[in-house]
């Protein structure tokens, strides 16, 4: 009897990558904030890692099943402990193994998985032995082929051609290798995975060409069963995944929304001096018209700033007037940002939008409270390098802050404001990269004058 030998993909596709590569993004999402794994992710995406290919069964031969108990069709294969020692039945074999696959380069990595359980019960004497219903890895020395005339596979257990046990060189002990236990007290059937037998274990040590992998069912004291309905053997191939570009692995960790943990304030100046009442910034509106006020205006921002900008905010100190007399729930005073640049001509002035003919483009914060006559700290709404007016900075251009209130009777004032910026969060080895890629001719000029400090120290 034996189980199907499913196929196995050995190549190293574009798609498999991007599957890592999709997993890994996911992983840099679940820990937003430990930054010492982000360097080490980094650094492997771009040394290159191992990546797993999907498991295939080895192809295996099964020992008659244990005859059906109490008139059931389930196939089962049992074996019970009689008294304290070990009990165990050899009860799955493996093809014999050619010699390519024993190559370190060509080995794999095995897995034992088994739907099983132990008797269900455990009795109060050496109940605290944990090892009392396991399967072990061994090895079986085969002298005969396996296949017959015609190519039909032959049940070496039917045919008793199930090969010597092969023994230790120097202890003369038949070679085991534990791969895992039944869950104590398991009333069901699990599926549970044995140890994985890595391409450098032991095992591999032993086995030789024509060599079949065994593997045992054992229980140990008295009444202690294994129960077993089926089993296979994985293999798992490992290849070396190639390392990636720099400018990828940049890529990468920005597609993971991977920032800088804590904000930094832009280098910025008042556009006047606060009022000498209470020593606050203000605006007060009249009517129903808006009153407006620029109020803060960041240093010009370069190119190199804002291709690492992964997101702004601006936080103030702020309240209203400190009343409300109508119904209206809502609050007028607020706060907005908008983005100055250098218009034709020369003159700085407020960015235009695109889409809108003679409109300046502003962005709402936030709304002081309503009616509020205390002081707060307020931090308004986040805007990210995909979104206005962030995806639309140029070098050279200002960010701003502006003041509003509308309706009689509404003011802003404010006690403190700053706009704060996110970096992407940028891997060791990338700025070491960029440090690296100084032009030759400046490092030249560098040698050159430090030989000239030299000759004149001399």
């Amino acid at each position: 009897m034996a189980l199907v030998h499913s196929s196995s993909s050995g190549t190293n596709s574009p798609e498999r990558h991007f599957s890592s590569l999709s997993g890994g993004i996911n992983k840099l999402r679940l820990f937003p904030s430990d930054h010492h794994m982000h360097h080490a992710l980094a650094k492997a995406l771009h040394k290159g890692e191992p990546s797993q290919l999907a498991p295939a069964e080895v192809p295996v031969f099964l020992a008659p099943p244990t005859p059906a108990a109490n008139g059931t069709s389930q196939t089962t294969w049992t074996i019970e402990s009689r008294d304290d020692g070990k009990s165990e039945l050899l009860w799955l074999l493996t093809e014999p193994l050619e010699s390519w696959a024993l190559t370190s380069k060509d080995r794999w990595r095995l897995q034992l998985v088994t739907t099983s359980k132990d008797q269900g019960w455990i009795p109060m004497r050496n109940s605290f032995s944990f090892r009392q219903s396991w399967f072990e890895f061994g090895i079986r020395m085969t002298p005969g082929p396996i296949r017959s005339e015609g190519d039909q596979e032959r049940n070496p257990f039917t045919i008793g051609d199930i090969g010597k046990p092969k023994l230790h060189p120097e202890t003369g002990a038949e070679l085991r290798w534990h791969s895992h236990n039944n869950f104590l007290f398991g009333h069901d059937f699990a599926d549970i995975e044995g140890n994985i037998l890595e391409t450098d274990h032991e095992i591999w040590k032993y086995l030789g060409p024509g060599d079949r992998l065994a593997v045992y069912m054992c229980a140990r004291h008295r009444g202690r069963k294994n129960h077993c309905t089926g089993g296979r053997v994985h293999r798992f191939r490992s290849q070396k995944r190639p390392g990636l570009p720099l400018n990828v692995v940049r890529k990468i960790m920005r597609m993971a929304g991977i920032m800088a943990p804590q904000p930094r304030v832009f280098k910025s100046e008042y556009t006047s001096e606060p009022e000498e009442h209470d020593g606050l910034w203000g605006v007060a509106a009249e009517g129903s018209s808006v009153a407006q006020e620029l109020w803060i205006v960041t240093h010009p921002l370069s190119g190199q700033m804002i291709r690492n900008m992964a997101q702004i905010q601006l936080r103030t100190r702020s309240r209203d007037q400190g009343w409300a007399g109508s119904s209206d729930p809502n609050s007028y005073s607020w706060f907005s940002l908008g983005v100055l640049t250098r218009l034709p001509g020369g003159v700085l002035g407020p960015k235009p939008d695109p889409t809108k003919a003679s409109y300046m483009g502003l962005w709402l914060s936030h709304n002081n409270n309503r009616g509020d006559p205390e002081i707060r700290d307020y931090s308004g709404k986040i805007f990210t390098a995909d979104v206005e007016p962030v995806s639309g900075l140029s070098p050279g251009d200002r960010l701003v802050a502006w003041m509003h209130a509308q309706y009689g009777g509404w003011e802003n004032f404010a006690e403190e404001g700053k706009i704060v910026y996110w970096e992407y969060f940028e891997p060791t080895l990338l700025r070491e990269a960029a440090q690296q890629k100084e032009p030759p001719r400046k490092r030249k000029i560098e040698k050159v004058r430090s030989k000239v400090a030299m000759a004149d120290n001399s």
